[in-house]
């Protein structure tokens, strides 16, 4: 019987709006396509989220790659609070399982910096929540079977009682790999369709 419903929060429960962010701070066509492929699709961004390393370090590694764009890494860094946005579903999804009787928790890759700022000014979700894992404060990575576990530890889950839910297929095979069920978030209307099946069912 599934008593937790588990959430990632990147492009689940919040948009990650890199894009329009940098459109808002005018940098160029070009600037943000080598901003894609050389600061936010790369490994140095993995390890903001995994948290071993001081993020100033790895900041300072993403100016060396995009040698003359420091000045623009630096903006979006200093525009933080911009680079996500809940969605508007967010809220009342939450809220009516939560008001069904289900506990919810987070588990999430994110940056410790950015996480403090979010949980400030963005995330109106969190008082919903149970609690949950953030990546750069375990220091550990999802797919890794870990940080499933540093969940289900710290907070006395069962495994076959919690589902996850993440955009991404690895991170939702890992759960089912660790004994929970698992959903792979497309849109919300899938997404929770999927849920309200998998909870019928269960």
């Amino acid at each position: 019987m599934v008593r937790n419903i588990v959430f990632d929060i990147g492009n689940v429960m919040v948009y990650f709006r890199w894009h329009e962010l940098m459109e808002e701070l005018s940098f160029s066509d070009d600037v943000i396509e080598r901003l894609q492929h050389g600061m936010i699709m790369t490994d140095l961004w993995k390890e903001l989220d995994r948290g071993i390393l001081p993020e100033e370090q790895v900041i300072a590694k993403m100016k060396e790659k995009n040698e003359g764009l420091e000045h623009e890494i630096d903006l979006v860094f200093a525009n933080a609070e911009r680079i996500v946005e809940q969605y508007k579903y967010t809220q009342k999804w939450l809220m009516d399982l939560k008001k069904r009787g289900y506990h919810l928790y987070y588990l999430s890759n994110y940056q410790r910096s950015f996480f403090e700022c979010h949980k400030k000014k963005v995330f109106e979700f969190l008082p919903l929540m149970e609690g949950g894992i953030v990546s750069a404060y375990v220091k550990l990575l999802k797919p890794d079977h870990a940080i499933y576990q540093k969940l289900l530890t710290n907070y006395g889950l069962r495994a076959e009682e919690c589902v996850f839910l993440d955009d991404t297929k690895v991170n939702i095979a890992a759960a089912k790999e660790v004994g929970m069920k698992g959903i792979v978030f497309e849109t919300y209307e899938q997404a929770s369709k999927e849920l309200e099946q998998l909870l019928k069912e269960n």
